[in-house]
């Protein structure tokens, strides 16, 4: 069942978030979209297309689905999901702490040092 839910903020939204089987994100255009974090921190895995700036991690990392825009594409993931059902509660149990992990502060200072060395490399060369 698709329900189309609208806007929700604060303890409204992660208490929605927390109550939903699947997240689905399909936008054809959609940049870092928090809402994915938000909704793989309280366990809910997502659905998004591979035009949303989280698709990689996400299917990386196995913490949800990934599509192409079109109906057809969306349709079959939605579908895979309903017919293994198994998978949302394994990802809800995983999701936490990869995400805890993946952007802490201490890792996400790690990765902008990182980056910054090698820009600086790059450019002093």
């Amino acid at each position: 069942k698709v329900e189309w839910c609208g806007w929700f903020s604060g303890d409204e939204k992660f208490s929605f978030l927390s109550s939903i089987d699947v997240l689905t994100l399909t936008s054809y255009n959609e940049n870092f979209a928090n809402v994915v974090l938000e909704s793989l921190l309280v366990g809910t895995p997502v659905l998004l297309s591979d035009q949303v700036g989280m698709a990689e991690f996400v299917d990386q990392s196995e913490l949800g689905w990934v599509c192409g825009l079109t109906i057809s594409s969306i349709v079959e993931q939605l579908n895979y999901i309903n017919q293994h059902r198994g998978s949302i509660t394994a990802i809800g149990q995983r999701s936490p702490s990869v995400v805890k992990k993946n952007f802490s502060r201490v890792h996400l200072g790690y990765q902008y040092s990182e980056s910054y060395e090698q820009y600086s490399e790059a450019n002093s060369r």
